[in-house]
C-alpha cells in the first residue's frame, strides 16, 4: 500500500509539472490540451473555453479588495469536461481521506449531500438572487453553460496571494492589466480538502488563466 508521504510527494511533483506550464517561459506550451476540452491530473483540472463571471483576481483587484479574491467561472456544459472535473474532485476528496482530514468513516456520497459542497451552482437561483441590473444580463451571459462556485486565489507560504495571468501568446499580463467579467480562455484549478472548525469541505483555487479574447462590456456591467 502506498504511504501517506508517498500520495502527497506524487501529487507535488504532478503538481509542480502543472504550475511550470505558467511559470517557465522560454518553454511554455501554449496548446497543453491539444484536441482535449480539459484534462485532470490529480485533483487539478484544466479547462478551455471557460468565461469569468465577477472576477477580482488581477493584481489591482487583489490589492484593493477587502475579500478573499476569486471568480466565478462559466464552464462549458459538455460531458468530457464534466468528467474531468468530477476526477479532480474525487481525487481531492480521496486527498482528504489519505492525509487524515476527513473522518476514515465519510463516503463521498456524504461530502457532496451537502449543497453547499457542490462544484456547481444552481444558475436559476443564482440569477434570481441577483440585483435587477444584473439579473438583466446574466442569462444571455450563462447560457446553457454551468456555473461554478467561485474560484478563490490561495496563498504561497508567506501568506501572498497570487494567480499567473497570461494572454492569448502566453506572455504574462502586466500588472496594471486587469481581468474582467466576460473575458475569455484557459483555467487551470485545484480542489484541496480542508478542514475549519468542524467544517470539512472542498476548496477550488485557481492557479492560472489565459486569456483568449477581452470582453468590451465587462466595465460597463456596473453602471
Amino acid at each position: 500500500m502506498i504511504s501517506v508521504e508517498d500520495r502527497i510527494k506524487n501529487l507535488d511533483e504532478r503538481l509542480s509539472k502543472i504550475e511550470a506550464i505558467f511559470s517557465n517561459k522560454d518553454q511554455y506550451n501554449l496548446n497543453v490540451l491539444g484536441d482535449l476540452k480539459a484534462k485532470s491530473i490529480g485533483s487539478t483540472v484544466r479547462i478551455k473555453d471557460v468565461k469569468l463571471l465577477f472576477p477580482t483576481i488581477s493584481p489591482t483587484d487583489i490589492e484593493k479588495s477587502s475579500v478573499n479574491p476569486s471568480t466565478l467561472v462559466v464552464i462549458p456544459n459538455d460531458e468530457e469536461i464534466i468528467k474531468e472535473i468530477e476526477n479532480a474532485y474525487k481525487n481531492a476528496f480521496e486527498m482528504g481521506k489519505s492525509s487524515g482530514k476527513f473522518p476514515e468513516n465519510l463516503t463521498f456520497k456524504e461530502l457532496i449531500s451537502n449543497k453547499k459542497e457542490s462544484v456547481f451552482l444552481n444558475k436559476n437561483e443564482f440569477i434570481n438572487s441577483q440585483k435587477p441590473k444584473v439579473r438583466e444580463f446574466l442569462p444571455e451571459f450563462i447560457g446553457n453553460n454551468i456555473l461554478m462556485r467561485n474560484v478563490k486565489v490561495g496563498e504561497d507560504e508567506n501568506g501572498n496571494v497570487g494567480v499567473v495571468l497570461r494572454d492569448k501568446n502566453g506572455n504574462l499580463l502586466d500588472k496594471s492589466e486587469r481581468i474582467v467579467t466576460g473575458d475569455t480562455g484557459e483555467i487551470v484549478i485545484n480542489f484541496y480538502p480542508y478542514n475549519f472548525k468542524d467544517k470539512i469541505g472542498i476548496s477550488r483555487y485557481i492557479q492560472g488563466f489565459i486569456r483568449t479574447s477581452s470582453t468590451q462590456t465587462g466595465k460597463s456591467l456596473f453602471i
